[in-house]
């Protein structure tokens, strides 16, 4: 097909040639697209309205941008430093607060529930070191104190208390540790770890305490007299169950007909049946159990099948008088003893059982002054679920349950299911 007149001509207009090649290579002098010269004639219009508005009007220069993102940036981060030490008041500079009345109180308050057991009322110490003396095994100034509470020392049994108490219970309860510091504790235990004389701000530890009022030092007193005290009526309530047992074991008796299906009519337990031996148990941990049973901190979890089987029959006991009565006619049966075949190695389970005897002593006998029960009555199988309920948190994660809450990071210590099978096969082989 032919072009057109008018086609050669524009062709002509178009597609002339330049007089300059490259490597052989012509290009044509054709003008750029219309709609791209249109958009260059708009930049160039835009550019000269923006550099007038900037630099002539109202616009803000690059500069003094610059200066005020900068300024925005340093107000940000003041204030997301003071929403950390908000929310981080353990951290604080607590030497300032040492003389404040209401949070010597608390701290006593805590002290006397949650530390009383390993360190005495006093603080003299019993299975943890005495903190009113100058020996320290892990620092002396208010930042070490701060650290060995919240974060604790696991491997000498010492709890992380961050995941459990308040961060006012934990800035009271680390000032009241500072504040025992060169009191006199009524049965001290030998000095533990290395003596410090200066630690704090380059001054003397004594100097730490504070010069109290005279109110605040009777408050002081009185708290300390008072979590003295409460650790005293531990043992005084396990001595008076005992005492009550002759007078309710009859209707103990009684009480207990219904458990005899799962655990036996002496306490032997079935293991068919995930009942645990009750026979040799003190009074004092099955009480506990059994009304944890009824108040819902155990046999509640979704994974603690067992428990659950157990919550039912507990809430038939009509009243901790109930309660007291069945357990009195337990503690009559005569301690079995416990199979010694197990599925783990007991050599291994008795280097990862040391960590244990701070609380649960060296034959697994259990301490009620530390609220750890008696393990060398209980079978393998038991000791072995009930360790691993710990580790997933079927057990010592209700609330309420601050006893199973201590409980639940030692039983994590444990790297896995063998290492639970190693634990409780030492704990049998220990014997009675």
């Amino acid at each position: 097909m032919n072009n057109s007149p008018n086609d050669q001509q524009n062709s002509s207009q178009f597609d002339e040639l330049l007089d300059h090649d490259y490597d052989g290579i012509k290009e044509y002098d054709n003008p750029l697209p219309s709609w791209w010269v249109n958009l260059f004639y708009v930049t160039v219009i835009w550019a000269f309205g923006y550099a007038t508005y900037a630099w002539l009007g109202p616009g803000v220069a690059a500069k003094d941008a610059y200066q005020a993102e900068m300024a925005l940036a340093q107000k940000n981060t003041k204030l997301r430093a003071e929403l950390h030490a908000k929310n981080a008041p353990q951290k604080r500079k607590l030497n300032d607060l040492l003389e404040d009345p209401k949070l010597i109180a608390l701290g006593a308050q805590v002290f006397a529930k949650n530390c009383a057991a390993c360190h005495q009322g006093d603080g003299g110490g019993l299975v943890g070191p005495n903190l009113c003396d100058e020996y320290f095994l892990h620092g002396s100034s208010i930042e070490d104190t701060v650290k060995v509470i919240s974060k604790g020392v696991i491997s000498k049994g010492m709890l992380a208390w961050e995941s459990t108490l308040k961060p006012k219970e934990l800035d009271a309860v680390v000032i009241h540790v500072m504040n025992l510091r060169g009191t006199q504790p009524a049965s001290p235990k030998a000095p533990q770890g290395d003596k410090v004389g200066i630690k704090q701000k380059g001054e003397p530890v004594q100097s730490l305490k504070p010069s109290l009022s005279p109110q605040a030092s009777v408050d002081t007193r009185s708290q300390k007299a008072e979590a003295q005290n409460k650790t005293q009526n531990i043992k005084a309530k396990a001595e008076d169950t005992q005492g009550d047992e002759k007078d309710l074991s009859a209707q103990g008796k009684t009480l207990y007909t219904t458990c005899t299906a799962c655990h036996g009519a002496k306490g032997e337990g079935n293991q068919a049946l995930h009942a645990p031996s009750l026979a040799g148990q003190e009074a004092w941990y099955l009480e506990r159990q059994l009304l944890g049973f009824r108040s819902g901190y155990r046999g509640t979890h979704p994974k603690d099948i067992f428990g659950a089987q157990m919550r039912p029959m507990a809430q038939m006991l009509a009243d901790e008088k109930s309660v007291k009565a069945v357990v009195a006619y337990i503690t009559s049966f005569q301690a079995l003893e416990q199979s010694k075949t197990a599925l783990g190695d007991s050599k291994k389970g008795q280097a990862l059982y040391a960590t244990c005897t701070a609380c649960h002593g060296g034959k697994a006998e259990g301490q009620a002054l530390l609220n750890a029960p008696r393990l060398n009555a209980l079978p393998a199988w038991y000791i072995e679920t009930q360790l691993m309920n710990f580790k997933v948190g079927a057990r010592g994660t209700a609330k309420g349950d601050s006893y199973g809450a201590q409980m639940r990071p030692m039983a994590q210590m444990l790297a896995d299911a063998q290492a639970v099978k190693d634990v409780a096969a030492y704990i049998v082989s220990l014997g009675q």
